[in-house]
């Protein structure tokens, strides 16, 4: 046989081999392989069965055999190594995409994922979640309830940024969470499929950016702040230098030297409110503003409230008065210097925007959700619903035209509303732009269990009757202050009461007064130099430790405050 291609196959390598197996082997059995058709130059698949038959010698004489039309199983068998290709390529891109794959079996209480899907929430592997039973809780991580809704009503969700929390280590991620129920012919849910991205590092950019806007617009705020609170302290303080200039002139009669007094102390008491707008603020940013809960006396501060605002309408034309919704306590549990403050600030709102009409103060008291309202009305400009947006911020008003015309530092209504809140209550605003706004002030009053109500206003609280009566005592009294005005002004106060007064500059010089006399009383300043009013007042109380000391200090930091009432003062006082 001088040529092995014992048949003619598609391939030259491949008839090469069939006859290299003959020629050995004697015979091939089910050898695969492809042959061309001459008729239809089609290739085929068939399964070549061959065996040699040799004469006496041991020659090949001739070949015998078969041929099978397999090309119909070789299809099948192609399409189905191709349909494992793509599952195994489906299999990779499952297991490592970037995207948590997850199938929920809610019936069966059984859920499979993806490797990513486990990485989410802090398991190394898909085999440690399943070990630890995540299904269980699985929508323990998510808003079970507003998924469940979206699901009911539209049957999928799609792009649904949520938080959702680690079961292993209680860290956060942030997912873009994709989800698609499916059912059976009885329209129960059968399986939900899902996906996350996490979108942690997408959030935290966005966080950063609004982070950065959010401090921009405060830096905005705030430089807008202090050019307004330079303004707002230069007016008073011009108004008490100059009056205080012109009253000291030789030729200015009674009456107008008296109009400049009057100038000078409200001018400073304006003064002192933005300073301890300011300090407040401080406080409230740093936590360290501290509320007292005592009992307070309604009435008087109606009664003050009303004493301060009465006058200021009436210079106005405003009609101003307060409406009582009886019964009401006669005492509360609050902080009555904060109330006050509250009040002022949002009634000193209402007259001072509110040019021509009535500003009304309704108060009223639920005893069984134990809070006092205040419902202050005005029938002033009233708010843009952009302005009620920002009216509660800090270094915000309505608009910069309400700085220019009308002043202010912005800082009232945020105060109040933090203060109101550390009450136990609230303030809302209602305004229509143009006819006027309604402010509701709500704080918690505590318990009234043996409280006593009031059915009308009692006579002593009306206006007018309230008039500071100096008392008359006897003793002698010492004074530590460095500061002369100061000085002068304790020893006019003191001298009133029929009281002696001796006045030190230090603390050196106050020990070396009480070395000399006895004293039935001593005021002392803090910061004084030489001694201060601390290591005086500890030298004292160790010689006589009955005698009371009370200090007179400006310092407001709570901090030191704490510590100074640790030395031994019968009280401390703050300036001014």
């Amino acid at each position: 046989m001088a040529d092995n291609r014992l048949l003619t196959l598609s391939d030259q390598d491949t008839n090469d081999q069939l006859g290299q197996l003959l020629l050995t082997q004697g015979q091939v059995t089910d050898f695969e392989a492809k042959i061309k058709q001459q008729q239809t130059q089609q290739t085929v698949w068939v399964s070549v069965s061959l065996r040699m038959i040799k004469d006496k010698q041991g020659e090949p004489e001739w070949v015998e055999g078969s041929l099978v039309d397999i090309s119909e199983r070789k299809l099948k068998e192609a399409a189905e190594q191709e349909r494992q290709k793509v599952l195994e390529d489906y299999k990779h891109l499952y297991d490592e995409s970037i995207e948590g794959f997850f199938q929920f079996y809610p019936t069966e209480n059984r859920l499979t994922c993806n490797k990513r899907f486990a990485d989410m929430f802090g398991y190394g592997s898909v085999e440690e979640l399943m070990r630890e039973n995540f299904a269980k809780n699985f929508y323990a991580t998510l808003p079970a309830a507003e998924i469940t809704a979206i699901l009911a009503e539209k049957g999928e969700v799609q792009g649904y940024e949520i938080p959702v929390a680690s079961l292993k280590t209680g860290e956060t991620v942030w997912v873009s969470l994709t989800m698609k129920m499916r059912q059976d012919n009885a329209k129960k849910v059968t399986r939900i499929d899902g996906s996350m991205i996490d979108i942690t590092e997408r959030k935290k950019r966005e966080d950063a950016e609004k982070m950065r806007e959010i401090s921009e617009e405060q830096n905005k705020a705030k430089s807008q702040f202090f050019a307004s609170m330079s303004h707002e302290l230069r007016t008073p303080l011009t108004a008490i230098i100059g009056y205080a200039e012109t009253a000291n002139e030789n030729d200015i009669g009674e009456n107008e030297r008296r109009l400049c007094i009057n100038t000078i102390e409200r001018s400073g008491h304006h003064l002192l409110r933005i300073i301890n707008d300011i300090l407040d603020l401080s406080k409230l940013e740093a936590q360290k503003l501290d509320i007292e809960k005592i009992p307070m006396e309604l009435f008087d501060i109606f009664a003050e409230i009303e004493n301060t605002f009465t006058m200021l309408a009436e210079r106005k034309g405003l009609s101003f008065k307060f409406v009582y919704d009886f019964p009401l306590p006669e005492f509360i549990t609050s902080d009555p210097t904060r109330v006050k403050q509250i009040l002022l600030n949002v009634i000193g709102n209402a007259i001072k925007f509110t040019k021509t009409g009535s500003v009304i103060v309704h108060v009223s008291c639920s005893a069984e959700a134990e809070k006092i309202n205040f419902v202050i009305s005005d029938t002033g400009f009233g708010l843009k619903p952009e302005q009620v947006d920002n009216l509660f911020l800090a270094f915000t008003q309505a608009d910069a035209s309400t700085t220019r015309n009308y002043g202010g530092t912005g800082l009232g209504l945020h105060l109040s509303k933090q203060l109101a809140v550390m009450l136990g209550g609230d303030i809302m605003v209602q305004s229509l732009y143009g006819e006027g706004s309604t402010f509701t002030v709500s704080l918690a009053t505590g318990p009234f269990a043996n409280a006593d109500w009031i059915e009308s206003l009692p006579e002593h609280e009306k206006i007018g009757q309230w008039q500071i009566e100096i008392p008359q005592v006897k003793g002698h009294v010492l004074y530590a202050e460095d500061n002369k005005e100061n000085q002068g002004l304790i020893q006019r106060i003191v001298e009133k009461t029929g009281a002696t007064l001796r006045v030190a500059s230090d603390g050196l010089e106050a020990m070396a007064c009480c070395e000399q006399e006895h004293f039935d009383l001593v005021f002392t300043d803090i910061r004084m130099p030489h001694v201060d009013g601390v290591e005086f007042t500890q030298w004292l109380l160790e010689r006589n430790p009955e005698l009371p000391i009370i200090a007179l200090t400006a310092i407001l930091l709570e901090q030191e405050l704490d510590e100074l009432k640790l030395v031994g003062f019968k009280e401390l006082l703050k300036n001014p």
